[in-house]
């Protein structure tokens, strides 16, 4: 009975759009190229036509980014504000004590979260209309309620992939296939998968989209430029003399105690690139931090400290420059003659799908037996390998550059065309 509840359109006809886009956390709000307005042209998706859904709480700094960015805001409201229908909850609250449902705290606090969104949705859906719904990394139960709402409002959901970096990168044989929680019960009518690798990793888990899987390609790849141009828009003090060195730009990872990427396997890289640089003069590193510097002593108050160490000293040599985990990832990549990242960094996939050189860089030959670990010419291990793979790619002419990824392989976009953006777009607007 609670979930056939209609909603209440005594406010007057909801505001209609076309398209509602979550806002899932703070990364995109950095006033970088991969905001929640990624989809909108302004030919085929016009700004107009765009709702955004902050689903985290938002800082005042983060308002007011999110109220400048094109597009329209509506703020779903939070549980409290939700309450209605006082005699049916009760009566539910009354069945639970009866039928013995609250001796499994786990169960009941599950099925909060899913009708608790989905009375939270149907709330919203008093207030907006749309006709998609569009969102990424959504974890937990949240969806479940949430997209149930949205389809008994004739509203398609879309799930999109924003990055690589998925568990199944580290399977080491077949059988098993490093599955996630994460990823269960994704209740969607259509995801937008990168490669036919990770669109089958998705679909493995249990309840995840029955309905439409699209092969779109890289999502960010359409909005890296080419290296002259983007040295060129690039005003930075920090990129003085890039013209004169090979560019190499590293990118690092989430490192933790327990966890597949290690504090001591983050200090092994640091020092990897360090070496390069020192031993060979014409080479300038860029390296973009994925996470606060100051978390490292947190994380691992010994091994972070000397990460950080190492990060300060970088800092002071010529020929390196650290971004931190506010840049632009497009725009450093976009400059570089070499992308050389953490296993699996999308970061690697990302440049290798539009053919730009680059590597993922094993520095304690953790991932020989990885899917990406078998295709020569993508992977390095140790400080040799990685020196003979930079000054091999620095003497080839760049039009000479030979992807390693066959074009049929599963595990690479199979486009590389810069347009996967377009291909989303062009679904959206066919629905």
């Amino acid at each position: 009975r609670l979930l056939s509840l209609k909603r209440d359109a005594s406010n007057g006809a909801p505001k209609k759009f076309t398209y509602g886009v979550s806002v899932i956390g703070s990364r995109q709000l950095k006033n970088t190229n991969r905001g929640p307005d990624f989809i909108i042209d302004n030919k085929k998706i016009r700004a107009q036509d765009v709702v955004y859904f902050p689903l985290f709480t938002l800082s005042k700094v983060q308002k007011k980014r999110l109220a400048q960015i094109p597009g329209n805001v509506v703020y779903p409201p939070k549980p409290g504000q939700i309450f209605s229908h006082f005699k049916n909850w009760k009566n539910l609250l009354l069945i639970s004590i009866r039928n013995g449902f609250l001796a499994n705290a786990l169960e009941v606090n599950n099925a909060c979260i899913a009708l608790f969104e989905y009375f939270r949705w149907m709330k919203v859906l008093e207030k907006v209309s749309f006709k998609h719904f569009i969102t990424h990394c959504d974890f937990g139960l949240g969806c479940i309620g949430r997209n149930i709402a949205l389809n008994q409002s004739g509203v398609s959901t879309w799930y999109f992939m924003d990055t690589s970096n998925f568990g199944l990168n580290l399977r080491e044989e077949k059988g098993c296939e490093m599955r996630h929680p994460y990823w269960s019960y994704l209740c969607y009518d259509h995801f937008v998968a990168w490669s036919t690798f990770h669109a089958e990793y998705f679909k493995s888990h249990p309840g995840s989209f029955q309905k439409k899987v699209h092969l779109v390609g890289c999502l960010w790849n359409g909005q890296l430029d080419n290296k002259d141009h983007a040295r060129k828009q690039t005003r930075s003090p920090a990129f003085k003399d890039l013209d004169d060195n090979f560019l190499v730009v590293a990118f690092d990872t989430t490192y933790s105690r327990n966890g597949f990427a290690s504090y001591a396997d983050g200090i092994a890289f640091a020092k990897h690139l360090i070496q390069l640089v020192e031993e060979c003069p014409d080479i300038y590193v860029i390296l973009k931090e994925k996470k606060e510097r100051s978390i490292h002593n947190t994380l691992d108050p010994t091994l972070g400290a000397e990460l950080i160490e190492l990060y300060n000293h970088m800092n002071s040599h010529p020929r390196i420059t650290i971004c931190s985990n506010q840049a632009d990832a497009s725009e450093l990549i976009s400059v570089a003659d070499m992308v050389v990242s953490f296993p699996f960094t999308g970061t690697t996939f990302e440049a290798l799908s539009i053919n730009k050189p680059a590597i993922w860089h094993d520095p304690a030959n953790s991932h020989k037996n990885a899917p990406y670990g078998k295709i020569e010419g993508v992977m390095t291990y140790g400080y040799v390998e990685l020196k003979t793979e930079v000054i091999k790619t620095k003497e080839i002419k760049p039009d000479n550059y030979q992807n390693p990824m066959p074009m049929n392989s599963p595990l690479m976009d199979p486009y590389r065309d810069g347009k996967a953006i377009d291909r989303f777009r062009d679904l959206l607007i066919s629905q």
